[in-house]
């Protein structure tokens, strides 16, 4: 790729001033800095940082002010924000604008062992040195972190999924409210979960369903109160431990294996007197 007009017009051959200023200009136009560029291939490296395909976005042009096409600058690394283990992985995209610095000297052989080395060549802030360092003058993102102004706030937001996943714990720790909205359902799954609420404790839905044995303790290992009103219990099988607490049940039916255990019930086997009643019925 050639760097800068090809041939003095046929007037600068004949002035000195503009012979110099033509070979100066050329001269200029051999040190790259900065281009735009649009990404025509990414490779990624098993997860390190990879390498675009990029093709220059201005064109050239003779000194017949012709426009001469560019041509693609293959293997170019491109910038990830990284320290140590830790990045944020915001690979570039096939199509993608953005800007590419050129290094002052040639950088193949550390491309290619990232260790310090001399150049393999004399070139200097040659095309060929290229460094992808990220996007501009690209869409709307659909998928984006974005941080308010003056500290209003952070938003995250994809299209998809998002998943966080930790070798240990994960803490959210807010000083005002959480709250979680789904479309369809929560799943919360673990050994064990703990709930504790210093104030109160709710849950509101049509229906309820608890699995498995149940105990009630009074808050804090004293006394307390269950109450239900105007809803339908039911329990089959297992067992239902009240400890240190009043059950307090008004209105709707509370029903054990079937059986139904509300102020209506009546026992088989009754005789009028002490005797003791039979099973509830």
């Amino acid at each position: 790729m050639s760097a800068y007009p090809y041939l003095p017009s046929f007037e600068d051959q004949f002035d000195e001033g503009r012979q110099q200023e033509f070979i100066i200009g050329r001269m200029l136009g051999r040190v790259h800095t900065t281009q735009l560029v649009r990404v025509q291939a990414v490779r990624p490296t098993a997860g390190k940082v990879g390498f675009v395909d990029v093709l220059p976005m201005v064109q050239e042009a003779d000194t017949a002010r012709k426009v001469i096409e560019q041509s693609p600058v293959y293997n170019v690394p491109y910038m990830r924000y990284q320290g140590g283990p830790s990045a944020v992985v915001l690979d570039p995209a096939v199509g993608d604008l953005g800007l590419v610095n050129f290094a002052e000297r040639d950088i193949t052989s550390v491309k290619s062992t990232t260790t310090q080395g001399p150049p393999a060549t004399d070139r200097r802030h040659d095309i060929a040195d290229a460094l992808y360092i990220g996007g501009v003058l690209n869409p709307e993102p659909t998928q984006y972190v974005r941080f308010q102004p003056e500290a209003g706030g952070i938003d995250i937001h994809s299209p998809a999924s998002i998943n966080i996943t930790a070798d240990e714990d994960i803490t959210i720790d807010a000083g005002g409210a959480v709250l979680i909205k789904a479309g369809t359902r929560i799943d919360l799954q673990a050994p064990i979960i703990q709930n504790t609420a210093t104030t109160s404790f709710g849950a509101t839905a049509p229906t309820l369903s608890f699995l498995g044995n149940m105990s009630w303790l009074g808050y804090g290992g004293g006394a307390g109160t269950v109450t239900m009103a105007n809803m339908n219990w039911s329990v089959t099988g297992g067992t239902m431990n009240f400890s240190g607490v009043a059950v307090a049940y008004t209105g709707g039916t509370f029903t054990y294996n079937g059986k139904n255990l509300t102020d209506t019930h009546t026992h088989g086997g009754v005789t009028t007197g002490g005797g003791t009643s039979g099973g509830v019925t």
